[in-house]
Parts: structure tokens; sequence; C-alpha cells
């Protein structure tokens, strides 16, 4: 812009010069110019100057061309070689200066450039100050640490200390005491455990080890020097023997354990936790299968066995409720288990202190019977009139060479009841009115050498009362059965009876040679209801009166003579004041061989009537109907050979075992198949 300026100027400057020099060369006179050769230099511009004198005529005339200015020089035309303009401070001839950076002590700069032209100062340099020490950088030994300088690692020396705790950290074994430049000065190993323990309060039972005693293992080290650790117990439940670090259960309960101990000056601990004591509660898989109320044993006596000389008390829990026993250690008894009537009680009888508790599945029944003096519990009195309750046999019973009031081999009259009939007026009213009403279970046993004789039976007097209660005989054989009745019937279970159920039973007799008389189960003359299911009757040789016309002699069956009520029902009370109740017969077998000239003998007969089994006589269609019998084989016929014979349904008489297999090889729990019923539930 600045040169645009100058050439206008000289342009319009020229233009005057030639008009005035016009005007005057013409006034005055015009002549010739001559043009210098060297250039004429003004300002910014340069010509050719007129040599004429007074002539003031340019030739030529431009603007200075050429290099540009620096710092130092102007610019210089390359026409005329003049400097014109200004110098350029901006136009620098740069050299590059590398940067230097400071340290700890020493300055520093950055990159930088200056003018190479001799006589410009320019440059860019800038000092940077000396940073001097950073004691960042923490370092330590076993004893102190120390800062030193990030840059330059001096050491700060002022600066080292000895290292303290600041701080605790949790660590896997126990804790750390850390310096606040994170040395480790205390190491502390803490083993003391704080898991509760369960002890018991026995050491075995039932052949079962229990956790009576325990090793505690701890320790307390600090930097791998043991520290002591004192205990605080609370509770006397079980004792903590330091010597050998082990507790001891004394009794059912807790006790608290405080274990204390000292890291360091000012840090202690205190940890807590339990030793509970328990005592073994367990059930006996075996169960008591036969436990008497009566007389609170159990057949084997193993429920004393796991309590040794301990004292205890006793429960029975039966059907919810709980019953107090009470407990003779000396005798092995538990008295007052509660016993249903007529059902095996099932229940639970647990025997505890403060050291355990054992429970037993127990089934409890009235008396167990394992010798014949446990009969003595089943024996009417003048006291006891009545016996209810469940008898169950656990044992055979043998009554040969056993005395019984003061005689052997004797299981007669005064057993069942306890006195003599023929010396006691009130006797027979006494016996009406008194009786066994309860389930009599032979559970597969043999009663051996039993002496029906001139008795009232086993049962003296059986007392049912109806037919939702029954009195029950079952599962049991009488063999070897003696009879030396002298003045009337034996009879084997009772002499008066009513509403009775008689299940697997199986009789054999020891028949002897003056026996004459009859024999029957029952004395009463009517069957009051009965229900007899599997029951066998064995006589291996027939006897004297066998078949006799004598309504007294001569039989053996089920009742003492052939009542009516065998079979048929009726509700007509008869003359001994019985009424004719229903009764049933099912798989009653006699095995019974005939007399040695033939004679069938009869299960029931009187002077009028005769009973045979349903086998015998099959000629006979009609029940009860007067026919003609051959006299030589049944002689109890009157004279005239005529009398009623019946038949006993479902029930069979053979000679022998052998005859009576092409029927059956069992009957209910018997099996014949050896020859003899063997029981075989």
């Amino acid at each position: 812009m600045k040169r645009k300026l100058l050439l206008v100027l000289s342009l319009v400057f020229v233009m005057i010069t030639t008009l005035v020099c016009a005007v005057g060369c013409k006034k005055a006179e015009a002549h010739k110019h001559t043009w210098a050769t060297e250039w004429s230099v003004g300002g910014e511009t340069h010509w050719h100057a007129c040599t004429v004198e007074g002539c003031t005529a340019k030739k030529d005339e431009a603007d200075h061309t050429g290099t540009a200015a620096t710092c130092t020089a102007k610019a210089v035309c390359a026409v005329c070689n003049a400097e014109y303009g200004k110098k350029d401070p901006d136009n620098h001839d740069l050299e590059e200066h590398a940067a230097k950076a400071p340290t700890c002590t020493e300055i520093g700069w950055g990159a930088y450039v200056t003018c190479k032209r001799g006589g410009c100062t320019y440059t860019t340099y800038q000092e940077k100050a000396a940073l001097g020490h950073d004691y960042t950088v923490q370092e330590k030994d076993d004893n102190q640490h120390w800062n030193k300088c990030s840059r330059c690692n001096k050491v700060d020396e002022a600066g080292k200390t000895n290292h303290s705790v600041a701080t605790w950290e949790t660590t896997d074994t126990g804790r750390a005491g850390k310096c606040s430049c994170g040395a480790i000065v205390i190491t502390a190993v803490e083993n003391v455990p704080v898991e509760d323990i369960t002890l018991y309060t026995v050491e075995s039972l039932n052949g079962r080890d229990y956790a009576h005693t325990a090793k505690y293992e701890y320790a307390v080290t600090v930097n791998g020097t043991a520290k002591e650790v004192t205990f605080t117990i609370n509770g006397d439940a079980a004792t903590f023997d330091k010597a050998t670090n082990t507790f001891t259960a004394v009794k059912a309960g807790e006790i608290t354990v405080t274990a204390s101990y000292t890291i360091a000056d000012g840090v202690s601990e205190s940890k807590t936790f339990k030793v509970i004591v328990e005592r073994p509660e367990i059930t006996v898989e075996t169960p008591v299968k036969y436990f008497s109320a009566i007389d609170g044993k159990d057949s084997s006596a193993d429920m004393f066995v796991l309590l040794g000389d301990a004292e205890f008390t006793a429960t029975q829990v039966y059907n919810g409720q709980s019953y107090t026993l009470t407990v003779d250690k000396e005798n092995k008894t538990l008295k007052g288990a509660h016993a249903e009537s007529k059902t095996p009680t099932i229940s639970t009888i647990t025997l505890e202190n403060d050291m355990f508790a054992v429970t037993y599945n127990v089934t409890v029944y009235t008396k167990v019977i394992n010798d014949y003096t446990d009969f003595e519990d089943m024996r009417l009195t003048a006291d006891r009139k009545t016996v209810e309750g469940y008898f169950i046999m656990n044992a055979d019973i043998d009554f040969k060479g056993v005395e019984i009031n003061g005689a052997k081999d004797n299981y007669n009259a005064t057993f069942y009841p306890r006195f003599d009939v023929n010396s006691k007026p009130d006797a027979q009213d006494y016996i009406t009115g008194a009786g066994f009403n309860g389930v009599f279970d032979g559970n597969g046993h043999d009663i051996k050498g039993y002496q029906a004789g001139n008795s009232f039976g086993f049962f003296g007097s059986i007392k049912g009362t109806s037919l939702k209660d029954m009195t029950v005989i079952k599962n049991v054989s009488f063999t070897n059965v003696y009879s030396g009745a002298n003045w009337t019937l034996s009879r084997l279970f009772a002499q008066n009876a009513a509403f009775v159920s008689v299940e697997n039973v199986y009789i054999s007799f020891n028949l002897q040679s003056e026996w004459t008389a009859r024999f029957a189960l029952f004395g009463c003359g009517e069957a009051n209801t009965f229900r007899f299911n599997n029951i066998v009757m064995e006589m291996t040789k027939a006897f004297a009166g066998q078949g006799t016309t004598d309504a007294g002699n001569g039989g053996v069956g089920i009742f003492k003579d052939a009542g009516t009520t065998l079979w048929f029902a009726t509700d007509t009370a008869n003359n001994s004041g019985h009424y004719k109740g229903f009764t049933i017969y099912k798989n009653f077998y006699f095995v019974v061989p005939n007399a040695s000239n033939g004679r069938v003998m009869p299960m029931f007969q009187n002077s009028s009537a005769s009973v045979y089994a349903s086998n015998d006589f099959v000629e006979f269609t009609t029940e009860g109907a007067t026919a003609t019998l051959n006299p030589s084989l049944n002689p109890e016929a009157s004279e005239s050979g005529t009398m009623k014979v019946y038949h006993l349904i479902n029930a069979y008489r053979y000679d022998n075992y052998e005859q009576m297999k092409e029927k059956t090889t069992k009957v209910g729990n018997w099996d014949i198949t050896s020859g003899a019923p063997v029981w075989v539930a």
C-alpha cells in the first residue's frame, strides 16, 4: 500500500514538472534532454535524471525492487542497488538450541532459538529454576523407615524414624501390627477356636461311642514367642483341665468359656464360646417283645442292662398318655405299666436321668408266663373273683415233678380255684359268679402234664360277657394231659363258661387204664355262645369206657354231654340255668381210634342221643333222626337199638394222622405232616 502511494505521487510530480518545463521551455527555448547513465535515487524510487542544467526532467522513474529487508539491514534495490525501506525485525536467521531439564540442584531451560546475524539479540530462551529435592519415596529396613528424593535418590537423613505400630490388621492366622510405613512390627498368631463344642454325658451307650471329652487345641504367639492364655469358666456342666487342654462332660447343660490373652501393651483379646453337654437319647432298635405289666419285667431283663448302677426314672407312653413307672433296680422291675385288657399294648418305655435317655419299643401284656409260678396271677380266689387282661406264654411249661401246694404232679382243684369244692358248700356259687375274662395266648407254646383230675379246669370258670367281649384261648397246646377223675368228668378248661373263643389249640392225652370217666373241654352241658376254630384233639388209644351205654361215662368231647346247642340255638333255659346260644365250629379235628371191637367213639353222648363227627356214619342223612344202630358198633343205643344220632358240622374224626392227612396237612398254625401237630406260625 505504501509503495503504491509513493508511485502515484511520483507520477503526479512528473506530470507537473513536464507541464512546467513545457511551458518554461516554450517560453524560454526548447532543448534536448540528455539523460544520465547512473540512476538517481530518491525515497522509494529511482530514475535517470536530465543532465541539462536546470532541467529536472526524469526518465524511467520506478519504485525500488529487490531483496527483502532483514532484522539487521534494509532492502537493496536490484536495479539501482540503493537501500530502501526499513529493517524487518521479524526476519531473523534463526538457530535452534536443545532443551535442558532442570535437576534438584541445577537450572534448566526449554528448547529455544536465536538469530545468527551479528548485532541481532533475538532469542526465545527461558530459564527453568532448579527443582530442589522431592522426599516422597519411602524406604525402610527392619528397624527404621525414611524418605528419599524421587529424582535423585538422596536420603532425607534427618527424617529417619524407628518403626512403631500405627494400625492393626486381621490376617488369616491372627493379626498384624503395622507401622505407618507398612512394615509389620508385630505378628500375632492367634489359634483360639471359638466354635461351640458338643459333648455327651456318657462315653458309650448301646454299642455306640460318644464324645465325652474333647481336646481344645489353642496357641497364641507374638513374633514367635508364646503368650499366656487364661480361661474363665461359667457353669458346671463340664470341666477344663489346662494341663492337658481337655474338656470333660459332667452333666447335661452348658458352660461358657472365655479365653483371654495380651498381644501388646494396651492390646488385649477375649474370645467366648460354649461347651454344650447333651445326654444321649436313643431308641433301641430291637423291640422288647414281652413285657409283663403285673410284675413289671421284660422277659429278657435287657432293659436294665444298659443302665448299670445308674439311678433313673421310667415313663411309659401309650396312645399319647404318659404313665410314671416305679423302678425297682434290685429286682429289675418297672411297676405300673398300662396294659390293654385284651390287646397287646404297643407303647414306648423311656428310662432316663440327667446322663441319658433310653427308649424301648415295648409290647406290654398283662402277664408274660415264663414258668409255672407265673400262673398264680391267673388264679381265682375269694379276693379275686374276676381275672382280666392279656396273658401270654413265653416258654413251654412242664408240670412233671412240679410241687404245687405241697404235692407234686398235681395241678387240680387245689389250684384253680384255691379251695376244695368238696369242703366249701358255697364253692359252686362262687365259681358260677366268678371267672376268667381275658385272653390266654399260648404263643405256640406247650403246657405239658396238666392233671385235670377232679378240678374245675385250667381256668376254673370263664366269664365272657358278649360276642364283642369274648374270653379267648388260643395258640396253645396241652399235651400229656392227665384226667384221673374218680367221681365225675374231667374238665380241661372250665366248669362253667360263656362267650368263649377257642382257636389254634392242640390237645393230647396221657391215657391211663383207670381213666373210665368222661372228659370234656368244658363242664357245662350247654354251649352258651362259643367259637371254635382250628382245634385238634388227639387220643392215641381207646379207653375202657369208650362207647358204653352209661351216660356218665365214655365221652371225650367239647361239653359234658350232648346238649342240643351243639347243632342249633334256642333262647330257652335248661334246668341248669344255661341259655342255649350260638356255637360255631370250624376245622375241629378228633384223632381218636376205634375201640378194639370196632366201636366208633362219639364226641358227645347221653342216654337218648349221640353226636358224631360229620364224617362218621355218613349213611344217616337226616340229623337227629331216630335210627336203628348196629349195637356192636354203637352200644350206647338202647336195647331196641334205636336213638337219635347227630353229626357235628365242620368236625371230623380220624383214626390217625395219616388218615387225617388225606383231607388236610395243616390246621391253622398246626402242621401235621410229621405225624403230630407242630406249631409253624
